[in-house]
């Protein structure tokens, strides 16, 4: 397993506390508490090391990206998608929508985030799926290069997420 470069790792880090890893066989995840099935990318993404419970990701290097699913659980989550999506842009500037949108994501609504940002002056193409479920909120996201690299990416992305199931 690699370790994501600082470059690639700062969407994450800004977002979800530090914790200890949590138990995740390529499939599933499970730690006792939050629960959800989705699969290794195949190669050329690999694992990258996040320290922090139910936060998984990978990087692809030719396309300079990232994709990770996280989630947590707890009854004070119950909060509106746009707040927790807004929670997930912290740090980052100059941030332009390109699209959002609320969609049916597993049988609940989801919002679909699509944003153009910086963080450190380095632009960035970002896409969220945020979705709550049984007092859990889950988030799946893409980041990479703007433009080609981040179609690709956003592409792999939407085919990855679709096998995503909470347990």
């Amino acid at each position: 397993m690699r370790r994501l470069s600082p470059r690639l790792l700062f969407a994450f880090a800004l977002v979800v506390s530090a914790c200890g890893g949590a138990p995740y066989d390529g499939a599933r995840y499970d730690d006792g508490r939050v629960r959800f099935s989705i699969a290794a990318p195949p190669a050329p993404w690999s694992r990258v090391s996040v320290d922090d419970e139910a936060n998984l990701a990978w990087t692809h290097r030719d396309l300079a990206a990232v994709v990770h699913a996280h989630g947590s659980c707890s009854p004070s989550l119950d909060i509106p998608l746009q707040s927790l999506t807004n929670h997930l842009l912290v740090g980052f500037r100059n941030r332009e929508i390109v699209q959002q949108r609320r969609r049916p994501f597993l049988q609940r609504e989801a919002l679909d985030t699509h944003v153009l940002a910086s963080l450190d002056g380095v632009m960035r193409e970002l896409r969220f799926v945020v979705f709550k479920k049984d007092e859990c909120v889950y988030d799946l996201s893409v980041l990479s290069r703007p433009g080609e690299s981040f179609a690709a990416a956003s592409a792999f992305f939407d085919s990855w997420i679709a096998d995503f199931s909470v347990d």
